[in-house]
């Protein structure tokens, strides 16, 4: 047996409604490089707010799309977008 290269892994319970719902909005192959990229958002988010950044989120007091202004505008256009 060939010594394959250690990748770690996140491993999330979600919900059935959930995982439907990734299943319908994101294409074959594009989950994993969103995660990265989601992932890396929040390390950084949290590198430079720390544990009031964390629990902040956590809590729920903070929204990503509002901690991102990039996301608010895509939700803003995409409800647009719904309403036409």
């Amino acid at each position: 047996m060939g010594d394959k290269p250690y990748r770690p892994r996140l491993v999330v319970e979600i919900t059935e409604e959930q995982r439907l719902a990734l299943t319908r909005l994101f294409p074959h192959g594009f989950m994993r490089p969103f995660m990265h990229k989601v992932v890396d958002e929040i390390i950084s988010l949290v590198d430079k707010g720390g544990q009031k950044a964390l629990a902040a989120i956590i809590s729920g007091l903070i929204l990503p799309s509002e901690v991102l202004p990039s996301l608010t505008a895509i939700k803003e256009e995409v409800e647009e977008d719904s309403n036409d």
